[in-house]
């Protein structure tokens, strides 16, 4: 059973700041999906890879991601407190399977 609890204060101001761009909710929706890396994104996204790094980069910094690795294999997950709330950014029907 999920727990449907509101989020606190700070992750609720994440999961906005997140929903007022296409680009950034289609990246975290994909990434609950399966983790990827930048490349893997961008295919699934049908971005740029430039697009998809900069978004990844953005999301990484205000704690919405995390990832592990480093260079091309560097692999991006959310973060724990977005992945526990992503059902308030939709539904994941971006990414390929």
């Amino acid at each position: 059973m999920s727990d449907r609890a509101a989020p606190d204060e700070h992750t609720r101001r994440l999961l906005e700041w997140v929903a007022e761009n296409e680009n950034r909710r289609r990246v975290v929706r994909a990434l609950c999906e399966r983790p990827r890396n930048t490349n893997q994104l961008a295919d699934a996204l049908d971005l740029h890879y430039r697009t998809a790094q900069h978004h990844l980069r953005r999301l990484c910094e205000r704690g919405a991601l995390t990832s592990v690795g480093d260079g091309y294999g560097e692999t991006y997950f959310p973060a724990d407190r977005v992945a526990s709330y992503a059902y308030r950014l939709g539904a994941t029907e971006d990414a390929d399977e």
